[in-house]
């Protein structure tokens, strides 16, 4: 909060996120203390966190994401949150929301703002599974923007700074879904009939996570922090 009030009043052209850890980027929120949180500490601490991550997406300046290592959970959420993602070149290294998978889901703005970026056919499989992937993969995807060697990670990231924003959006046939209420409500039945499948509708995660997604693609990102 205080690192974002000092970008929000000072002149700044950009600003690149990174890690002094040599093979971690950020891998998500601390599990024991969340555990430790009642229902009010918990609250104060999603919506603060949405907060600071839609402060930093609101910057008005440049803003990039150096991933050199493990990006997960709360890691990709501040990532997304960013202008621009760029990660080092390495298939050891893990992006992704996994929060499902432990009974959460990503609450500080990663569900909606993925869905919103590559479309509710891609977002699906990936969270409801959470399912982590390498660089290339996410490249691909369309979660990261450009992968570097390792060496050059920082440099190319100051480079993008002065880059054009790039124009996420996700392809014709997402768009076409989430523009069209009657696709988007066949596509939410659809992975609900395969959630129960799977679920027998005993695990309140998955539920969650697909009408955070459903709401964030038919009515937009902030409506989807609120579900």
């Amino acid at each position: 909060e205080q690192l974002v009030t000092e970008l929000e009043n000072e002149s700044y052209r950009g600003v690149v996120f990174t890690s002094s850890k040599p093979d971690g980027f950020i891998a998500g929120a601390d599990l024991f203390e969340m555990a430790q949180m009642d229902h009010a500490q918990m609250r104060n601490f999603l919506e603060r966190g949405q907060q600071i991550f839609d402060r930093i997406a609101c910057l008005g300046i440049p803003t990039v994401a150096a991933i050199n290592g493990a990006c997960l959970g709360g890691g990709l959420e501040l990532a997304l949150a960013c202008t621009y993602r760029i990660a080092a070149d390495r298939g050891s290294i893990s992006i992704g929301l996994p929060e499902v998978n432990i009974g959460l889901i990503p609450a500080w703005g990663g569900t909606t703002r993925m869905t919103r970026q590559i479309g509710i056919l891609q977002t699906l499989p990936l969270l409801m599974a959470g399912k982590t992937m390498p660089p290339r993969r996410a490249v691909k995807v369309g979660i990261i923007d450009e992968i570097v060697r390792p060496e050059v990670l920082l440099q190319a990231a100051k480079r993008l700074l002065c880059q054009r924003p790039p124009r996420h959006q996700p392809g014709l046939l997402d768009r076409l879904i989430m523009t069209v209420p009657w696709l988007l409500n066949r596509v939410h039945r659809s992975a609900q009939k395969q959630m129960i499948k799977k679920t027998f509708g005993n695990y309140p995660a998955p539920e969650l996570l697909l009408k955070t997604a459903y709401v964030a693609a038919r009515r937009g990102h902030e409506a989807g922090l609120h579900t």
